[in-house]
């Protein structure tokens, strides 16, 4: 095990760009690791001695999030650990759960002018519907991550830097404050001392106080940036992988088809 976590998986990661999503697969692919050793052990199994029915059996136990484990067998038959296993194609659903657009920008609006609410929900907010950025890019953000300059500011996520509106930057600067006495180093800090803020605790402040869910509220923000920016520059502003910015850009086009397909036959939908 710490050889695959030593010697495969830090060392991948480490060659790919600084950003959540990437320290967020390391931690998955090791945990399902941790996993399937632990079942073959309570199993009364070695790793040598899986065979491909014991580990159908795993899968099928488990979440369809279980065929990631992909990654360690591959790398275990490289090792000449484990025997000629099939893992199946983890399907991937197409997103179905977004936000109206007068949802998203209520939302948004209420985020730039409430000011009943709490400066971290507004500030966390505004960016995860405008820029698509979860609780967990966005309580591991860094302080330095937020670029101020003399006719705007910035904020470093992906590969190219993100100018933020005047009125969001003004909220992220005042949120940047407020590490200015903790002295931790994170943009969203948390009640412990050197510690960020937890994304669960900052989700359910976010449905709590603005009365939206993370998921849709990410879809539609990455679906209107899909139809707004090419896939290059969409993948190099969020940190996003290539062929994830694709998706989603394929995603927007055949939405966009099956919209034009109705308005042309005047059905219900097209409106």
């Amino acid at each position: 095990m710490r050889r695959y976590a030593v010697w495969h998986v830090l060392r991948r990661a480490k060659r790919r760009p600084h950003r959540p999503a990437t320290r967020h697969h390391a931690r998955e692919r090791l945990l399902l690791a941790v996993r399937l050793l632990a079942w073959l052990e309570a199993e009364g199994h070695e790793l040598e001695e899986l065979s491909q029915a014991d580990f159908d059996r795993w899968l099928v136990g488990g979440p369809p999030a279980r065929a990631e484990i992909r990654d360690f067998i591959r790398w275990a038959q490289r090792q000449g650990l484990v025997g000629d296993l099939r893992v199946p194609l983890r399907r991937h659903s197409q997103p179905s759960d977004f936000l109206s657009t007068d949802q998203r920008w209520e939302a948004l609006h209420r985020c730039i002018l409430d000011t009943s609410l709490p400066l971290n929900v507004r500030v966390a907010g505004a960016l995860l519907l405008l820029f698509a950025l979860g609780p967990t890019a966005l309580t591991t953000m860094k302080v330095e991550q937020v670029v101020e300059h003399d006719d705007g500011v910035e904020l470093l996520v992906g590969r190219t830097p993100i100018r933020l509106p005047h009125s969001v930057a003004d909220l992220v600067l005042q949120q940047r404050k407020v590490d200015d006495e903790a002295l931790t180093g994170w943009l969203f800090p948390g009640q412990h001392p050197g510690r960020h803020l937890n994304p669960g605790s900052l989700a359910a402040r976010i449905k709590q106080c603005l009365g939206i869910g993370i998921r849709p509220s990410r879809n539609a923000a990455l679906a209107h940036l899909a139809k707004e920016l090419p896939v290059p520059v969409l993948a190099d502003y969020l940190g996003l992988a290539h062929t994830t910015a694709s998706q989603w850009a394929g995603l927007v086009e055949r939405q966009w088809a099956k919209y034009i397909v109705l308005r042309r036959a005047g059905e219900p939908g097209a409106t």
